[in-house]
């Protein structure tokens, strides 16, 4: 699994005089919707500065870190006052990570590439259900890589001896091996991952480091026994987002698509507003033709203000599965001014173009 991209390092080192530009983010779980005030660091000047000098934070308000590009993203908190929880975001706005309560002099290392992370009060996640696979989305601004960075070896060894010393430091803390677990996983030293993990797990089977040693074990071949890992983890956390997609990523493998699609049924029935759980059967529904299904189930359930992008999204190519081009490039227009560095942008907007200007070239 290589997916390693160019790391850029946030050292917490005093600065003076920044003026940070402030904006709203709409954090969307599957418990609420939330909009909190942030103040913008999107200059090496003002990463540095962070929080540094800020005595505390209220319950809306947060930090919001604005990279060039994707990478893998350093920590350190050492010179913060006050715990912090650091919230993870790629560049679709989706949470791929959390550390809670951060506070001290360990390094951290995103377990995936990201664009963005969101500093917060610490304790917020919990009290808030704050899960990997919410959706977070600015209102000003965009979240939009400037370019797409290669790997670099050299990046790989600088995040290795960060987190080796964190062990060097702190040699009994359980949370500092788990970081290097997952490190481990992503660099593809999946053996060195399992061994750790194994251990971690004779203390506390905790959902992430069960998911932790099925990827491991996955990425080893291994997918039996990856396949009740990933198991164990839902069980112990039926929101656990990356489990469900590792299960079902499992399945395809094997062909078994309608075990997919009663694992993801399953989870909509018990949780509703399980969004994620929600995308993924649509896809599955739709991938088979059922496209009814797939429309169905996409249908929030009350009555939340933000519509998800990815369900717009979703919205449209179910339309033009159907044959209503109309209605799909509506829905990729509303999606494109949300997502504007969608991989596929430039099919859809031809799309866009040849179906929403149709009707007017024929009248010129």
């Amino acid at each position: 699994m290589h997916l390693w991209i160019l790391l850029f390092i946030i050292l917490l080192i005093p600065c003076e005089g920044i003026c940070f530009d402030t904006d709203e983010v709409v954090l969307i779980t599957s418990e609420k919707v939330m909009t909190l005030s942030v103040r913008v660091a999107k200059t090496p000047e003002e990463w540095q500065q962070g929080l540094i000098g800020t005595s505390g934070l209220e319950e809306n308000e947060g930090m919001f870190f604005l990279f060039p590009r994707e990478g893998i993203i350093t920590f350190t908190t050492k010179s913060v006052s006050f715990p912090i929880d650091i919230i993870l975001i790629n560049k679709i706005g989706r949470v791929v990570g959390m550390f809670e309560d951060a506070y001290g002099d360990l390094n951290h290392a995103s377990p995936f590439p990201i664009i963005a992370s969101l500093e917060v009060k610490g304790g917020f996640c919990k009290k808030n259900g704050v899960k990997v696979g919410n959706l977070i989305s600015p209102t000003g601004f965009r979240l939009i890589p400037k370019e797409q960075a290669r790997p670099r070896q050299e990046d790989r060894k600088k995040v290795e001896a960060k987190l080796r010393a964190n062990l060097e430091k702190h040699p009994d803390d359980p949370e500092v091996y788990e970081e290097l677990a997952v490190f481990y996983t992503i660099s593809g030293q999946s053996k060195k991952a399992a061994e750790i993990f194994q251990k971690l797990l004779s203390m506390e089977a905790s959902a992430k480091r069960l998911n932790g040693m099925g990827v491991a074990l996955a990425n080893m071949g291994r997918r039996e026994d990856a396949e009740q890992y990933f198991l164990r983890a839902i069980e112990k956390d039926p929101l656990f987002y990356w489990s469900y997609n590792n299960l079902i990523r499992i399945y395809r493998q094997k062909g078994d698509l309608n075990r997919a699609v009663s694992l993801l049924q399953e989870a909509v029935r018990v949780h509703p507003e399980f969004l994620e759980a929600r995308l993924g059967l649509a896809r599955l529904f739709l991938a088979s033709g059922d496209l009814n299904s797939a429309e169905n189930i996409i249908q929030e359930p009350g009555n939340k203000t933000e519509i998800p992008p990815e369900v717009v999204r979703m919205a449209g190519d179910i339309h033009l599965r159907k044959g209503n081009y109309k209605k799909a490039a509506d829905a990729y227009v509303e999606y494109l001014r949300a997502r504007p560095y969608d991989p596929h942008v430039s099919d859809l907007r031809v799309f866009i173009m040849t179906h929403k200007l149709k009707k007017t070239q024929v009248k010129e």
